[in-house]
């Protein structure tokens, strides 16, 4: 059985990740600092404050106590956001530093096959026109604080 964990487990990205896998052969461990509102029987739920560095580290802990130290895929779903401005230190705290930390983890002290980093559009430059798609090679904005931390996450982790 396969081990796939989950940040922002609790939020609807989370939660249809975890629906797509009911039935597969896979253990989902999710964590959020929110306990999600549904129950799937492959499904495990941590709380994780990914603001304390503590936190992480013994919520993976208990993982690696639980499961081993394999990993099929970290799904790295969780970010600060805030359409109202300013806040910085939470988007370093939580989107940047947290990132830094769960990758260097997962370098150390796991053996994972794969680390998917999520974004969303609003990381993105707007198209030119509304037939224009966008993909991984469209240019990434940096007019806010969102796509800004996005932009600096995906740049150590490449």
């Amino acid at each position: 059985m396969e081990l796939i964990l989950i940040t922002g487990c609790s939020g609807r990205i989370g939660r249809a990740i975890i629906e797509k896998y009911q039935g597969k052969n896979v253990k989902i461990v999710g964590f959020d600092i929110v306990p999600p509102k549904f129950s799937q029987p492959n499904f495990e739920y941590m709380k994780m404050d990914l603001l304390s560095d503590k936190s992480i580290g013994a919520v993976l802990q208990q993982v690696k106590d639980k499961y081993g130290t394999h990993v099929a895929s970290f799904i790295h779903l969780a970010a600060y956001y805030s359409f109202d401005g300013g806040r910085w230190d939470l988007y370093q705290k939580l989107s940047i530093d947290a990132t830094k930390e769960l990758m260097e983890l997962m370098k150390s002290e796991f053996q994972c096959e794969q680390f998917l980093f999520s974004s969303s559009m609003l990381a993105m430059e707007p198209c030119k026109s509304v037939m224009q798609p966008l993909t991984e090679e469209s240019p990434m904005s940096d007019a806010w604080e969102y796509p800004k931390s996005k932009k600096i996450c995906e740049e150590f982790l490449l």
